[in-house]
């Protein structure tokens, strides 16, 4: 039976398809692949080396989109754990990553994209191991990719004889501005540079477009990938709006510098390579590697424009350390005095988030979850500030980094750490309970709220333990935690009790009631750990025996 014929568009737009969707599921597939090693990588990235170049290069060959690593570094900027000067270079790199991935797609492997969709998709079937099914999910999803290619090249080539194909394409050749802003528009819609730059190789390779023409193609793309940076920021601060913006400026004047070189750049590139599609990819390359090596020494000049331009907002400027701002103190330990002060502001800040927690599993608050969270990202902020200072406080002292200060960054890392919790899991439970319209028991409310009140008691208590060193608290704050842990045993038993009876709520209720009652056990045990060291610290070591063992 023969296979039935599809018109030429059909074929042309499954190409299309096929190549955004393998490309979509290749970069699902790497970042299940990396983790959180991905986020761990940006957030250790120097401000300072070329480091950041290899390392935003590095990035987008391994996610497979340049878009998906800008929109992680303005999200990084707008939760304040990255800021401009530390991923201008890393977006420089971005640029030269997503040329390098079209080198991939521009290599002649379409015959082997429906040998690798199906050899992907056996052994994704057939594994029960996440990480082998996640891998070869990759293999799946570039075959698709260059299945795709294929098909493209085969729509375009059967369009090629279509009057109202080929007078488009004649006419964006004849207004190179328009097909810029057509490039860059379909590369915003696609979400990927390397989306638009593959159809315009696939359509290279069936003699639609002329590598001479393409040209405007990848400027426009260059362009339209900055819009996912800017749409990851709406909801940003000024932070991330900074990050995306410099990309938006860095493409735009990268297509800006190279516009008087793009031809004599072809032109040269034609003399050593007969592949159309070789010549399109190195172009793209070529162009992104000429305005590194031009753009790099100047990052810091672009950091202080984007500064100047993109200014935060009157609510923005109310926030920040209060008693960090001096760049010298008279001693060491005054310097720690006042790092201590905005420790315990970050005290305050988890406070009231944690009163607030259980008002979260009372009332469906849109507005109470936003402060919750807003007041998370105050905390992550006072804690990079307060690390940031006492590294350099240590660096001058002549003592270097003592107990003190291990002991400052601990507990306040611990502050941190809880307001996670309240945050992601508190929050995230709070939802589940209103969405699936549960409802606690009387008696299971009763319990949690008191279990609720000794966890405010211990907050409470660790913060005056720290704020005094008074050794008394400390032991009174431990002693707490042991009682908390038994009622916490105590209200699960009689919860259980009540579930058997039938006098409690349901399987899907309790389980949630359950884990509340394990998470505020969770953060009892965080808040704890600074007194279980001071303690520690105060107990009397048992004196050694003199007698040599035997």
């Amino acid at each position: 039976m023969a296979l039935p014929e599809h018109p030429s568009i059909v074929l042309l737009l499954a190409g299309i398809s096929f190549l955004l969707y393998g490309l979509s599921r290749a970069s699902e597939a790497l970042q299940k692949l990396a983790a959180n090693q991905i986020r761990n990588v940006l957030t250790r990235v120097s401000a300072n080396g070329i480091v950041s170049l290899f390392v935003g290069m590095g990035l987008t060959l391994l996610m497979q989109s340049s878009a998906a690593v800008t929109a992680t570094l303005v999200n990084l900027g707008t939760a304040r754990v990255l800021s401009l000067p530390q991923v201008m270079g890393v977006l420089i790199g971005v640029a030269i990553g997503a040329s390098l991935t079209v080198q991939l797609i521009s290599l002649h492997m379409t015959d082997l994209g429906l040998p690798l969709f199906v050899a992907g998709f056996l052994v994704f079937y057939l594994s029960r191991r996440q990480r082998i099914r996640d891998s070869f999910e990759f293999v799946m999803s570039l075959g698709l990719l260059f299945f795709g290619i294929e098909l493209i090249g085969v729509g375009a080539g059967g369009l090629v004889s279509a009057k109202f194909f080929t007078s488009a394409f004649v006419f964006l050749r004849e207004n190179p501005f328009l097909a810029v802003a057509v490039s860059a528009v379909v590369t915003s819609v696609f979400h990927s540079s390397t989306a638009t730059i593959g159809v315009v190789i696939a359509l290279a390779a069936g003699g639609v477009v002329a590598p001479d023409d393409a040209i405007m193609w990848i400027y426009g793309a260059n362009i339209g990938t900055a819009s996912t940076g800017i749409l990851a920021a709406l909801r940003g601060d000024y932070v991330g709006k900074r990050i995306a913006w410099a990309n938006v400026l860095y493409r735009v004047a990268t297509v800006g510098i190279f516009v008087p070189f793009g031809p004599v750049a072809m032109a040269l590139i034609q003399r050593y390579l007969e592949s159309p599609s070789s010549q399109i990819a190195f172009f793209a390359t070529a162009m992104n590697v000429f305005s590194a090596s031009v753009f790099f020494p100047l990052r810091g000049y672009g950091v202080k424009v984007v500064e100047a331009i993109v200014q935060p907002g009157p609510s923005e400027r109310e926030f920040g350390v209060r008693f960090l701002k001096r760049s010298n103190y008279e001693s060491f330990s005054i310097a720690l005095a006042h790092a201590k002060r905005e420790i315990l502001e970050m005290g305050d800040i988890v406070f009231q988030m944690l009163e607030a927690s259980i008002l979260m599993f009372r009332r469906q608050d849109p507005e109470l979850v936003r402060d919750v969270r807003g007041s998370d990202d105050k905390v992550d902020l006072l804690l990079k500030e307060i690390k940031l200072f006492l590294i350099r406080v240590s660096e001058t002292a002549p003592e270097g980094l003592s107990q003190s200060v291990i002991d400052l960054v601990s507990f306040g890392s611990d502050l941190e750490a809880a307001a996670d919790v309240i945050d992601h899991h508190i929050a995230s439970l709070a939802k589940k309970k209103h969405i699936n319209q549960f409802e606690f028991s009387p008696e299971d409310w009763a319990d949690l709220e008191d279990l609720h009140r000794n966890v405010v008691r211990a907050l409470s208590l660790a913060l005056s333990g720290f704020q005094t060193d008074d050794v008394k608290l400390a032991v009174q704050l431990v002693h707490l935690k042991h009682e908390i842990r038994d009622q916490e045993n105590k209200f699960r038993e009689a919860h259980i009790a009540r579930l058997s009876k039938g006098v409690s709520v349901g399987i899907g209720t309790s389980a949630i009631y359950l884990e509340c009652l394990g998470t505020y056990l969770q953060l009892v045990e965080m808040l704890t750990k600074h007194a279980q060291r001071v303690r520690n610290s105060q107990t009397p070591r048992p004196e050694s025996s003199s007698t040599p063992a035997s």
